[in-house]
C-alpha cells in the first residue's frame, strides 16, 4: 500500500513539473536566441515624382509602395529619390516610423535619402548628413557628378536588446564614374570617423554600380554585401526594371551591407506588382541581419 501511494505521488508530481515547465519560456530552445529576433533593413529607390511617367506616375503607386513596407515592416529603411511632397506622403502613411535626413540641395531642397526608422523599436541618438564631395559638410557637387549627392547617417539603439548600430544610406551618382568612385572611398573614410565606439554598420543605397566594379570593390573591402553573403536568397538579382514588366531585371544597382561580424540571414529582391505595375522602378531589397 504505501509503495502504491509513493509512485502515484511520484506521478503526479511529475504531471506538475511537466504542467509548469510547459508555461515558463525554454531558455536556449527556439525563438530565445538572436537570429530569432533579427534586425530586419531595407533599401528602397521609390522613383522620384516626375509627370513625366504616365500611368507609373506617382500618384499612382504610392499606395502599393506604401502597402509594400507595411507588410515588411522593417525596423530600418534606407530610402532614395524622396521629393519633398513623397516624404510628406511616407511621414503621413507610415505611422510607426520617423526619419532623418535633409534635401541633397539643403534643408528641405531637392531629393532626399531619408532614413526612416521605426520608432516602437528603435530610439534615434545621433544623426546626420554630408554631401558626396571634396567639401563633404556642405552642399556641393563632387568630381564629375552630376548633381548633389548626400549620404544620411543615424546611430540607433535596439529598444529590446539594447543593442546600437549606426546605419548609412546614400545615393551615388548617375553619371559620374570618379564621383562613383571617390564616394565609395569618401563614404568607407567617413563610416570610418563616425564610428569611433566600433559599433555593427548597415549600409543602404542606389549605388549605380554593379558588384564587379572597382568602386563596390572598394566598399566590399571594408564591409559585407548582403546578397552576397546570404545562405537564403530570395528574387532576382537585377534591381532595375526602368517600370518594363516584361523585361528582365538584370543589373543589380542596390544594395545592403553591413560590417563584419554582422550576420546575415536572409537577403530579399521584392518583385511585387499589381496588374503588371510596380511601384517604382527599382526593386526594394531587404535583408535580415543578427548584430554581433
Amino acid at each position: 500500500m504505501t509503495l502504491k501511494i509513493s509512485l502515484r505521488s511520484v506521478a503526479a508530481t511529475a504531471i506538475l513539473l511537466f504542467l509548469f515547465s510547459s508555461c515558463v519560456p525554454f531558455s536556449g530552445g527556439r525563438g530565445s536566441g538572436p537570429e530569432d529576433n533579427p534586425l530586419r533593413v531595407m533599401s528602397y529607390n521609390v522613383r522620384y515624382d516626375s509627370p513625366d511617367d504616365g500611368r507609373n506616375r506617382w500618384e499612382n503607386r504610392r499606395d502599393l509602395l506604401v502597402s509594400q513596407v507595411l507588410f515588411h515592416h522593417p525596423h530600418v529603411i534606407g530610402t532614395q529619390e524622396v521629393l519633398p511632397n513623397q516624404l510628406g506622403y511616407l511621414r503621413r502613411q507610415l505611422d510607426d516610423y520617423d526619419y532623418v535626413g535633409e534635401g541633397r540641395d539643403g534643408g528641405d531642397e531637392g531629393e532626399y535619402s531619408a532614413l526612416f526608422y521605426d520608432k516602437r523599436k528603435l530610439r534615434l541618438e545621433d544623426s546626420g548628413t554630408f554631401w558626396l564631395s571634396p567639401t563633404s559638410g556642405r552642399v556641393s557637387t563632387g568630381w564629375d557628378a552630376a548633381l548633389p549627392r548626400v549620404v544620411t547617417w543615424a546611430r540607433l539603439r535596439r529598444l529590446d536588446t539594447r543593442e546600437s548600430f549606426i546605419a548609412f544610406n546614400t545615393h551615388f551618382d548617375h553619371r559620374g564614374e570618379q564621383a562613383r568612385l571617390e564616394s565609395a572611398k569618401l563614404l568607407v573614410n567617413m563610416i570610418s570617423q563616425l564610428n569611433r565606439d566600433r559599433l555593427p554598420v548597415v549600409v543602404t543605397g542606389d549605388l549605380n554600380l554593379t558588384p564587379d566594379t572597382e568602386a563596390i570593390g572598394i566598399l566590399t573591402g571594408y564591409l559585407r554585401d548582403a546578397y552576397a553573403v546570404s545562405p537564403v536568397r530570395l528574387g532576382p538579382e537585377g534591381t532595375f526594371t526602368g517600370f518594363d514588366y516584361d523585361a528582365p531585371a538584370e543589373r543589380r544597382i542596390d544594395y545592403i551591407m553591413v560590417s563584419p561580424g554582422v550576420e546575415v540571414l536572409r537577403f530579399a529582391t521584392l518583385t511585387d506588382a499589381v496588374n503588371r505595375r510596380f511601384p517604382s522602378d527599382h526593386f526594394p531589397v531587404v535583408a535580415e541581419v543578427v548584430l554581433p
